[in-house]
């Protein structure tokens, strides 16, 4: 369902902007959308379209939600959306893809597990990266709040890092990877304690080897 205004232009770029989509959720569970988006806006320079070279402005989403579920059955409430299709359609080519970014503000993310009586909430988040070019390092940040009922507890986090890779090694890093927030629960000291996580976490999916270095980390001060 689209329950506001849409608005698209084609020059110079491909500009479309969306505000309240609804995504209906799968049969059996309830009437909870399984998506929702306040506000989307995606752009697309027209001219390099035409050499087959797509150049994507920062994509930005705001209030989007998302409510993932699992029912007594173990059947999740994606699981219809996973399904193959008839033809699979060639993948765009990275190298020619240039995306100015990824701007979500206000999001939530809610994880419902009939199977455990587990529930699961990430609010308030806001993530944004910088320009992602095919091959150059990322820029990530991410500010969030968490919420959990098996075991109780909750916090709020704030993460920062850059993101390198060669998927032609298959070598992936983040370095430098930081981490701060504040951890609540009625199990730890005084109910709360700020925490911090420095570390530089490399793989090589190649070797099968994976590193940790100069970690640092810090709780119940």
């Amino acid at each position: 369902a689209l329950d506001g205004n849409i608005r698209l232009a084609l020059y110079p770029w491909i500009d479309v902007e969306v505000n309240g989509l609804t995504l209906a959720n799968a049969q059996g569970f309830g009437d909870t959308p399984f998506l929702h988006v306040d506000y989307l806006n995606v752009r697309i320079k027209l001219i390099p379209l035409l050499r087959e070279q797509y150049e994507v402005d920062t994509v930005k989403i705001t209030g989007a939600q998302v409510n993932l579920a699992r029912n007594k059955d173990g059947i999740t409430n994606w699981a219809d959306l996973m399904k193959p299709g008839a033809e699979e359609s060639k993948p765009l080519p990275l190298t020619a893809i240039v995306l100015g970014g990824v701007d979500v503000q206000k999001a939530q993310l809610n994880w419902t597990d009939d199977v455990n009586g587990a529930q699961y909430k990430v609010k308030d988040l806001t993530f944004t990266t910088g320009k992602l070019i095919y091959g150059e390092p990322i820029n990530l940040n991410l500010t969030t709040s968490v919420e959990a009922n098996k075991p109780a507890l909750s916090s709020d986090l704030k993460l920062n890092g850059i993101v390198k890779y060669d998927l032609d090694a298959e070598r992936y890093s983040v370095e430098p990877l930081n981490l701060e927030g504040i951890l609540r629960s009625k199990q730890l000291p005084g109910g709360e304690t700020p925490i911090t996580f420095n570390a530089a976490l490399a793989a090589d999916l190649a070797k099968d080897t994976a590193s940790v270095t100069g970690l640092k980390l810090s709780a119940l001060k």
